[in-house]
């Protein structure tokens, strides 16, 4: 399973396995401003291959990124908030 925790001070979303709670796998981070998003990022931290991408939505950037973490766990990736 994998957490995914906001930061309230920089609005960047972590996410984490529930395990380790401490060490972040991926993240999405909003490209512009709140008032006028261009884009959002992603970053996978856990494997070179997965890398990191530029979407236009924040939906598409966590689908994305939990696509190319889905390898790591043993099946389907869900979140928790």
């Amino acid at each position: 399973m994998i957490v995914r925790k906001r930061c309230p001070h920089t609005g960047v979303v972590n996410f984490y396995f529930d395990t380790e709670p401490h060490l972040p796998v991926g993240s999405i981070s909003l490209c512009g401003t709140v008032a006028k998003p261009t884009a959002y990022t992603w970053r996978s931290y856990s494997d070179e291959e997965a890398g990191s991408g530029r979407v236009r939505d924040a939906r598409t950037a966590e689908n994305t990124l939990l696509e190319k973490l889905a390898h790591l766990t043993s099946g389907p990736v869900s979140t928790l908030a």
